[in-house]
């Protein structure tokens, strides 16, 4: 498991997250292959309007997480800093100033659908179950 995440200001009141898978929800292939066939390889979804849903949301006080399955880098550990890249570049082309990636690569608790990682990001950010509003989350 490795996350890229970004420092965010407390807010009184509940906290707000929208939450989402990246593959096939956020970006799917350039190539229409199902899986990559490298880094480069990926496009946002264009049917969705993402990154000005996805602004404003930011605008309107969400936490923006992205949590995905990549269980192919933990035989493919090398290929972590270009799957780091990747995602970087999938967030500068959104132009969010924040949004928190956790990544899973291998099997277990912090593959989906476990909590691991849903867990660790509450943690990261001192995030109480009770604090959150479940009305204005979606996940």
């Amino acid at each position: 498991m490795f996350s890229l995440t970004c420092k965010t200001s407390s807010s009184s009141g509940p906290v707000k997250i929208a939450a989402f898978d990246i593959d096939g929800t956020i970006i799917t292939t350039r190539s229409g292959r199902v899986h990559p066939q490298n880094h480069l390889d990926w496009k946002l979804i264009q049917s969705y309007n993402i990154p000005s849903k996805l602004q404003e949301l930011h605008l309107q006080g969400y936490h923006i997480v992205f949590i995905t399955n990549q269980g192919g880098l933990e035989k493919r550990s090398a290929q972590i800093p270009e799957y780091q890249n990747k995602i970087t570049q999938v967030i500068q082309s959104i132009g969010v100033p924040c949004i928190h990636v956790y990544v899973a690569i291998s099997s277990g608790y912090y593959r989906k659908p476990m909590t691991g990682l849903w867990d660790t990001f509450l943690q990261h950010h001192h995030i109480s179950i009770e604090s959150i509003s479940s009305k204005r989350s979606a996940l």
